[in-house]
């Protein structure tokens, strides 16, 4: 069993494995830069998806009050809520072999999707937690009265009505009913009623509820799973996404890579990290969002290039192991660079990204190493050491204002002739870009009415005793930070406005604030408003000091500064070198001998 998750890689030949050497520093080994790219980087955290989604479905971040449309693949993080309308469903992948399905007008707050501490709270509607492989108890659902833990592989479905009732149906598998009277054990065939407060909830069975049109959207959505397994030969089927593959591409056997990936369900000279969008997330920063359905686990993990012999992109996943490797926001090499005479080093006027080939090396953006500051003031020719950028049509390009206001709908393609006649200057680090609230959106798409009112609802408490959502940074920090490492500009708010709050949470529906606890404000979030962000010491009264005549300067016959004659050198005669007799060299005159020894020696020769 162990021998499936091991793949055979061909050797590179001499000449590419030559080639890569050149590339990479030779005191860093080979496998240094394969796979496992962010082995050497730690991760800020879990990261969740939203796999598939129909009808209206939003998001609300936990580092930003804002509520946002939510898209396949949008990213889900700990303190995070999803909400779905009158005619929404979503799935949200927390790996491979997990995920939770929303039914319709549903809000859960995603407290933690660490796989160690999942845990959940339902306010209202229907959810279906499936999962697939074993469980060590825990994952967690919270609900106003009770917390459902599973206990095994299985489905289990959890609902809360508009009075806060809860109704657990475990469909298969088994789960704990947690209680502060006990704990009680479910299974199949029984659906558990519970209403009132947690504390002291009221509980009672019945029959299992008849299976409905959600079961049958869970079903549908399992298939897609489990078509994961058969993958198990090319790569680890804990990566998520790795489902999505079978449907939208190819495995083929390439004789320099092995078994990789090809995308059959893409148009004609496509490339990869072009259709989508960069989108700024909490402590992982410039996060790519695939406009593809499959574009979860080939943008996220592994490495693109163009294989000759299917004249086409080919997706290099990571080699199959028991652990999957750590989630990167993307795998691709940013390059700043303007067409024309403005310096590259003051403007940074286009951003471009190209895909990283196998075993390139790779500098991330974010965690302990984001802080690398990128050197302005040096321009580099044609210099760029990404061996995709060779290809045509790999390198993508929006201008630093669109790419700020997360406008990426029609990105330029630049030709490798094109950039073989500007400059260009890799960014390793971060990007000298602050981002907006308008690099939050996962689409440009306005979020429902419905939605983005979050209409008013009883508030609740929960079941449970989480041990608190991971620490979010309020965005406007995030902000502050990203313009004081890179030295950008930035102006956070209008002079003299408040500064957000993130004390008070308006989605009434939990009695729980946007927080590390369950419940009530937390000081840290509610930030006052700072006299330092209101800049009235900038504008200096006008006093006699700041008056300034003194700039004026009167124009004085000292300025005015005449010819001079000494400047006039006069011809030196000295300079006129008269010729030489000396140099006139006599003609020698012919000896006999001397032209009868030349005679001989011709002849030797000869």
């Amino acid at each position: 069993m162990h021998s499936s998750f091991l793949r055979q890689r061909r050797a590179l030949p001499l000449v590419i494995a030559v080639a890569l050497s050149l590339l990479m520093p030779p005191a860093l080994p080979l496998a240094a830069f394969a796979q496992d790219d962010s082995s050497a980087q730690a991760a800020p955290g879990p990261v969740a998806r939203i796999d598939a989604l129909s009808g209206d479905v939003a998001i609300q971040r936990g580092d930003d009050n804002s509520t946002l449309a939510a898209v396949a693949n949008a990213p889900v993080l700990g303190a995070d809520y999803v909400t779905t309308g009158q005619d929404g469903r979503a799935e949200v992948g927390f790996d491979g072999r997990s995920a939770v399905r929303l039914g319709e007008n549903v809000q859960i707050r995603f407290v933690d999707v660490d796989p160690a501490n999942r845990q959940m709270q339902l306010a209202a509607g229907t959810i279906d937690l499936r999962l697939f492989g074993d469980t060590d108890g825990q994952s967690a659902i919270d609900t106003p009265s009770i917390s459902v833990i599973p206990r095994t592989a299985g489905s289990f479905r959890v609902s809360v009505d508009q009075n806060g009732e809860t109704a657990v149906t475990v469909r298969a598998g088994r789960a704990d009913i947690v209680t502060p009277q006990g704990n009680q054990s479910l299974e199949p065939g029984t659906t558990l009623i519970a209403d009132g407060p947690a504390a002291n909830p009221q509980i009672q069975t019945q029959a299992a509820i008849a299976l409905d049109g959600f079961d049958s959207y869970n079903g549908d959505r399992d298939h897609i799973y489990l078509a994961a397994t058969a993958e198990g030969q090319y790569v680890n089927t804990n990566i998520q996404g790795v489902g999505d593959l079978a449907d939208n591409g190819r495995w083929v056997d390439d004789s320099t890579y092995g078994n990789v990936w090809i995308p059959t369900m893409v148009a004609a000279g496509w490339a990869p990290y072009r259709n989508g969008n960069w989108v700024w997330e909490d402590g992982y920063g410039w996060t790519w969002v695939a406009a593809e359905p499959w574009g979860w686990a080939p943008y996220h993990y592994g490495r693109w290039y163009f294989s000759t012999a299917y004249n086409h992109w080919a997706w290099y996943p990571p080699a199959p192991a028991r652990v999957a490797p750590a989630w990167s926001p993307a795998l691709v090499g940013f390059v700043g660079f303007n067409i024309g005479a403005v310096s590259v080093g003051i403007g940074f006027g286009n951003i471009g990204w190209v895909p990283l080939a196998p075993y390139e090396a790779f500098h991330p953006w974010w965690g302990p190493h984001a802080t690398t500051i990128v050197n302005n003031t040096t321009i580099i020719n044609n210099n760029v050491h990404y061996r995709n950028i060779e290809v045509n049509g790999a390198f993508t390009s929006v201008t630093r204002e669109n790419f700020q206001n997360g406008r990426f709908g029609n990105p330029t393609v630049v030709s490798t002739a094109q950039l073989h006649t500007i400059q260009t200057v890799p960014m390793q680090g971060a990007l000298p870009i602050v981002p907006s609230q308008a690099n939050l959106r996962f689409t440009q798409r306005a979020v429902a009415p419905s939605l983005a009112a979050r209409p008013q609802f009883t508030n609740r408490s929960f079941a449970g005793t989480p041990a608190g959502a991971p620490a979010r940074t309020p965005f406007a920090t995030q902000q502050a930070s990203v313009a004081r490492v890179t030295h950008v500009a930035y102006h956070p708010q209008t002079p003299g406005a408040a500064a957000p709050s993130y004390g008070n949470d308006s989605w009434s529906r939990f009695s729980a604030n946007r927080s590390n606890a369950t419940g009530g404000n937390v000081p840290a979030y509610a930030r006052p408003a700072a006299p330092a962000y209101a800049q009235p010491q900038y504008n200096r009264p006008s006093t006699p000091g700041y008056a300034q005549p003194q700039y004026n300067r009167p124009s004085t016959p000292a300025y005015t500064r005449p010819a001079a004659p000494a400047y006039s050198r006069p011809a030196a005669p000295a300079y006129n070198r008269p010729a030489a007799p000396a140099y006139s060299r006599p003609a020698p005159v012919a000896h006999p001998q001397a032209h009868a020894t030349r005679a001989s020696d011709d002849h030797h020769r000869n």
